[in-house]
């Protein structure tokens, strides 16, 4: 607080986790409800933070090695579903989640996450482009590239860049959408190079 006004900082993560929303949520609840005291919801969450509150088989899945059993489900699904592809794109697109699943896992092994999206996006174009050129080029790209990269794109802080602009948080909202939108566009040239 400064001369009587206010600034507000939001954090919110770009890999949304609905589960662990769910559980701060309930937290939130019971606090203003006064089932809790303040000092028992900060343990709460600290522990939710830690998976202590969570099923094993989703402790598994959240985190390397496990989460690779989740990107090729993932891209081959959405390249279906969501993107008309075939039986043929199904497999790609599959191949493809599982190698950007290994290619992130190594990365966060090194500590460079940073170059997660232009790698992710090129190991995506460089198995699609094979795929394109040496299996006579009946393969949806578009089906297999979005199927794929859905798992990266960053829809939830898109959505509330925009909801922030509309809410007159102008800077902030601005700030995290230009945010995203370069990742993303990173994203796609990664799988431009790739193509290459």
């Amino acid at each position: 607080l400064q001369d009587g006004g206010h600034e507000l900082y939001r954090k919110v993560p770009y890999d949304y986790d609905s589960e662990y929303q769910d559980i701060y949520f309930r937290i939130a609840v019971a606090l203003m409800d006064g089932d809790i005291n303040v000092h028992e919801a900060l343990i709460y969450q600290s522990e939710t933070k830690m998976g202590k509150h969570t099923a094993a088989s989703g402790r598994f899945l959240r985190d390397f090695p496990g989460r690779l059993v989740l990107y090729p489900l993932v891209a081959a699904t959405c390249a279906v579903i969501f993107f008309s592809g075939d039986w043929t794109d199904f497999g790609i697109a599959a191949l493809c989640g599982f190698a950007s699943g290994l290619v992130e896992w190594g990365l966060s092994l090194l500590g460079a996450g940073i170059l997660t999206d232009v790698l992710v996006g090129t190991t995506t174009g460089f198995i699609g482009g094979l795929f394109y050129r040496y299996n006579g080029r009946d393969v949806c790209l578009s089906a297999i590239f979005l199927g794929n990269l859905y798992w990266y794109f960053y829809g939830t802080a898109f959505v509330i860049g925009i909801l922030e602009i509309i809410s007159g948080e102008l800077q902030v909202g601005v700030t995290r959408f230009i945010a995203v939108s370069v990742k993303t566009f990173v994203l796609c040239l990664g799988a431009g190079f790739g193509l290459l």
